[in-house]
């Protein structure tokens, strides 16, 4: 016999609710690595958490407690925390770290997420798919939830890829990364493309002196619109940052779940990469 869970856990002064619960007491996350024998005739069994990830060909990805990272050729393309996802609320970020992480449906193309956070009571779920049908595309898709009636001031995407990626592009757009100076603030990323007005797709062209494949990142608008954009997070993350952004205030109605993105990430070569910008840029000039 085995000890019952609890109705609660308490951890680091806070009390988590069932779903964690549920996380823990389904096995189906974790592998059994050992078994502990206790005074009167109970045992503790020993779970080592599996990391859910995906593989298709020579793109992979793994999720590190709500980060996502990428990697090509067994090389990681993102850096630092990865891919992530915040929202404030009521003058209070909201990010990975402060959540309770659920992970299920972990099947060998799709990964299906939910994060909670007890206060304010968001409820993210975020299904990540490597599409058999599209070549080295990952897709992500998300929707937020909430038991009551909520405005959030905002809602943003991160993904943190190497700093030696050095130029970007977008549809009649191009520049060149700028050095991130130690100097940098602390507090808040650089942005690049403030002046640049079009459709939320950002290129990232390959560096082949470091194995870095071309990127493309590729939002469709949900319920609600976003915009997308680049910048260089401070000296401390010391990476490129795409980032796609809810364009106003998020209302969140008690009950109602709202879907806010829908966003590929494509690896490709630069030949590939020239060419999907420019059927865009023949689209917008007809």
């Amino acid at each position: 016999k085995s000890h019952p869970w609890s109705n609660y856990i308490r951890w680091h002064s806070k009390v988590y609710d069932r779903r964690l619960l549920k996380l823990i007491d389904s096995r189906e996350n974790f592998n059994l690595i050992d078994r502990i024998k206790l005074p009167s005739d109970y045992y503790a069994n020993l779970y080592l958490y599996k990391i859910p990830k995906m593989k298709k060909g020579e793109l992979s990805l793994k999720i590190f407690n709500g980060k996502i990272k990428i990697f090509y050729r067994d090389r990681e393309i993102t850096k630092d925390t990865g891919i992530t996802l915040e929202f404030s609320y009521n003058n209070r970020t909201h990010g990975y770290s402060g959540a309770i992480w659920d992970f299920y449906n972990i099947s060998p193309h799709q990964v299906k997420m939910a994060a909670e956070w007890p206060d304010p009571g968001i409820i993210q779920s975020t299904i990540i798919t490597m599409d058999p049908e599209k070549k080295n595309t990952i897709n992500v898709k998300v929707r937020l939830e909430s038991p009551r009636d909520i405005t959030l001031t905002s809602w943003y995407i991160n993904s943190l890829i190497s700093d030696r990626y050095k130029e970007w592009i977008r549809p009649f757009f191009k520049r060149v990364f700028k050095d991130i100076s130690p100097l940098s603030n602390p507090n808040s990323f650089e942005a690049l493309d403030l002046d640049y007005i079009g459709p939320n797709i950002v290129g990232i062209r390959e560096n082949a002196r470091e194995e870095l494949p071309a990127l493309l990142f590729k939002n469709s608008d949900a319920e609600m619109p976003m915009r997308a954009g680049v910048s260089n997070t401070n000296y401390y993350h010391n990476a490129r940052c795409i980032y796609v952004t809810a364009a106003s205030e998020i209302r969140l109605q008690a009950g109602m779940p709202k879907d806010v993105l829908d966003m590929n990430i494509t690896v490709l070569d630069d030949s590939g990469l020239k060419k999907a910008i420019s059927e865009i840029e023949e689209g917008m000039s007809k």
